[in-house]
C-alpha cells in the first residue's frame, strides 16, 4: 500500500508579536486512482511537529488544524509528481515559489561560457 506524505511549511516562522493561533483548512484534489490516505506534516500553533491523515475520496481530501498563519488553502497534487504540488492561499508557500523562480533565472545566467575551447566560469 502506497502512502502519500506531504511536508508543507505552514506557519514555521512566528514571533511573539505575530503569534496568532488560528484555524487553517486545506482542501485539495489528487490525481490518484485509488481511494487511500494522504498525510500532512506541519508545525502546529505551539510549534510542535504534527502529522495528520485524511482519506482520499473521489480524488478529494481535506485537513483542518491550528497554526500561526490563518487561512483557507487549496492543494493540488498529481500522482507520481508529488514534488510539484501546488498550494494556494499560503503566504509562505507563495514566497518559496517566487524564490525558486528567481533562483532558476539567476542560475541560468551563471552558466559557464566557452570561447576558443576555453571555459570561463
Amino acid at each position: 500500500m502506497k502512502k502519500i506524505r506531504l511536508l508543507v511549511m505552514l506557519g514555521v516562522i512566528s514571533t511573539a508579536a505575530f503569534a496568532q493561533q488560528t484555524i487553517f483548512t486545506i482542501k485539495g484534489n489528487i490525481n490518484w486512482r485509488n481511494n487511500r490516505y494522504v498525510y500532512l506534516s506541519y508545525l502546529d500553533k505551539n510549534g510542535r511537529f504534527k502529522t495528520d491523515r485524511s482519506t482520499i475520496f473521489n480524488q478529494f481530501f481535506a485537513f483542518k488544524g491550528e497554526i500561526n498563519e490563518p487561512g483557507d488553502m487549496k492543494l493540488e497534487i498529481t500522482e507520481g509528481d508529488y514534488k510539484n504540488f501546488k498550494l494556494r492561499g499560503c503566504k509562505m508557500q507563495d514566497e518559496a515559489t517566487q524564490l525558486a523562480k528567481l533562483k532558476i533565472s539567476i542560475n541560468s545566467e551563471l552558466k559557464p561560457c566557452q570561447v576558443d575551447g576555453l571555459i570561463y566560469l
